[in-house]
């Protein structure tokens, strides 16, 4: 598997098995050791420096995310969407698996590498998955999005966490684990340099927990990423927090990697755009359909277990992005929102930007899970709630 990899990415794998007999000596000997205190910059959150004020909807599944192929009325729907908030974090390894699915099953469908495939949705998981279908060969591939811009994907984090692999029911472990760890080294060859088709994308940056997050257990135990270590973080005004950092963290930036998916599939004469609202499998005239329709799926698939999770972040301005490579996710209990919707909070930091934005608006804050809540229930009261457990985590209050 390591042979496989490109030359930088084994250097860096190589370096990190080096480190492990430290980490490991650190784990069962922590009393002997003192936390490593670092200093990091704070972002400025006066009032001219921020930002809009962002409310998204995730697609989510109740039982977690739907990657199945089904064949109903003559046809072969491919379903990829209900990801919540781990899109992002698991559109790599989830479009690749979804593919391999389909082509492995090619004889018995008789798929061939020109036979016509219809794809719904533009978003993330979308777009990974027209990559691995043009990658594979196929000369014959129709993105249809009701939009192109604007989208759910564009407003994520986004931190790469995977979802515990214990906690999603549609899914068997040993799948969810190899999307996991397919995803993570799609960014970090990115993060690395070493990507043949992307350049940029996603950052090795260090991130900070309250506690050792159990959602990177598998990368840890399959010794992809170097063990948490709790440090001692200095904000330089006084305030200093104990956290756990995971120094292999992956930021996701967003709104280029959109911009280079499409860009690399704009490039492909054998791939075409077509802007328009699918109600219906039927209403596509190809034999073979991904569904990556995210929230569409309610209507498209029927699917019940589909809900709306609602995320509040606010954007920054007037910032030096220099200071900012570090993310930050500390749990801030839960509440009731106005309309009575149990909501959980989040303080999180993290350098994002939004697309034709100068270099200095970087940076957001955030942020809450709704689950359940629509547009009918934008719930902006919370974006005070925000600022003010981010000002109080970084001088002091929580």
């Amino acid at each position: 598997m390591i042979k496989q990899l490109p030359i930088k990415i084994r250097l860096a794998y190589g370096s990190m098995l080096m480190g492990l007999y430290g980490c490991a000596n650190y784990l069962t000997n922590h009393d002997m050791h003192k936390p490593e205190i670092r200093k990091i910059i704070l972002p400025s959150l006066q009032s001219e420096d921020l930002g809009n004020a962002i409310c998204c909807y995730r697609p989510s599944r109740l039982d977690g995310p739907n990657i199945s192929i089904v064949e109903k009325n003559q046809k072969v729907i491919a379903h990829n969407y209900g990801h919540e908030t781990f899109g992002w974090s698991l559109a790599p390894g989830s479009a690749k698996y979804i593919v391999d699915l389909l082509v492995n099953q090619a004889e018995r469908w008789e798929l061939q590498k020109d036979t016509p495939i219809a794809l719904i949705g533009a978003g993330a998981l979308g777009l990974y998955t027209a990559y691995y279908l043009q990658k594979r060969g196929y000369t014959h591939i129709t993105i249809i999005a009701e939009h192109f811009d604007h989208i759910t994907s564009c407003y994520a984090g986004a931190l790469f966490i995977p979802p515990l692999e214990t906690a999603v029911a549609s899914i068997d472990p040993a799948v969810l684990s190899g999307i996991t760890i397919d995803s993570y080294w799609f960014y970090k060859t990115i993060a690395c340099k070493a990507h043949s088709d992307f350049k940029e994308g996603a950052k090795l940056l260090p991130a900070y927990f309250k506690n050792e997050m159990a959602n990177y257990e598998p990368l840890v135990h399959r010794q992809i990423i170097q063990p948490p270590q709790p440090v001692i973080v200095d904000f330089n005004n006084g305030v200093t927090r104990a956290l756990v950092a995971y120094d292999e963290s992956l930021f996701i930036d967003v709104a280029v990697m959109l911009s280079n998916l499409y860009d690399f599939l704009k490039q492909q004469p054998n791939i075409t755009f077509e802007l328009r609202k699918i109600t219906l499998f039927n209403d596509i005239h190809e034999k073979f359909i991904f569904n990556c329709s995210g929230l569409g799926a309610i209507a498209l698939n029927d699917d019940h277990d589909m809900v709306s999770t609602q995320g509040h972040l606010i954007m920054l301005n007037n910032q030096i992005p220099a200071n900012l490579n570090y993310i930050l996710s500390i749990p801030m209990g839960e509440g009731k929102t106005a309309a009575g919707q149990l909501v959980q909070y989040l303080f999180e930091f993290y350098p994002k930007h939004l697309k034709h934005t100068d270099s200095h608006s970087v940076g957001a804050v955030g942020g809450t899970i709704i689950k359940g809540a629509t547009k009918a229930t934008p719930n902006k009261e919370l974006f005070p709630i925000i600022l003010r457990h981010a000002r109080a985590f970084f001088y002091g209050g929580v």
